[in-house]
C-alpha cells in the first residue's frame, strides 16, 4: 500500500490498477468475464491491469462489475466542519449559476 498523500498520479493510478487486479483474482473473473460484462475490450482491462491507464467512465464500470462502486461514495466527499461553512458552500454555488441569456433581435 502506498501513501497516496505522497505519491504522484501515476503511482495512484498503478495501485489503484494493483488492487482492482487483487479484486477480480478474488471473485474468480477472468480479465475476459470483466471485460464482456463491463463491456469493453480486453485489451482495455489489460492496459487497466497493467499500467492504470483508462477512462473514469470505464474504472466506475469495472468498480460496478465488480462491486467496488460503493468506495465512490466516500471519493471526492467535501467535509462540512460547521452549519456556517456549509451555508458559505451553498452559497458559493448559487453565486456561479450561469447568467440568463439576453433576448435575441429579431433580423428584418
Amino acid at each position: 500500500m502506498i501513501d497516496f498523500s505522497f505519491a504522484t498520479a501515476e503511482q495512484i493510478a498503478h495501485e489503484l490498477a494493483q488492487r482492482i487486479k487483487t479484486r477480480r483474482l478474488t471473485l474468480g473473473f477472468s480479465q475476459q468475464d470483466i471485460a464482456n460484462r463491463a463491456g469493453v475490450s480486453l485489451g482495455t482491462i489489460r492496459n487497466l491491469e497493467r499500467h492504470g491507464d483508462c477512462g473514469l467512465v470505464t474504472v466506475i464500470t469495472v468498480a460496478q462489475v465488480l462491486r467496488l462502486d460503493n468506495d465512490f461514495k466516500a471519493l471526492f466527499e467535501i467535509e462540512v466542519a460547521s452549519i456556517a461553512e456549509l451555508a458559505a458552500l451553498s452559497q458559493a454555488k448559487e453565486s456561479r449559476k450561469r447568467a440568463p441569456r439576453k433576448p435575441r433581435m429579431k433580423k428584418e
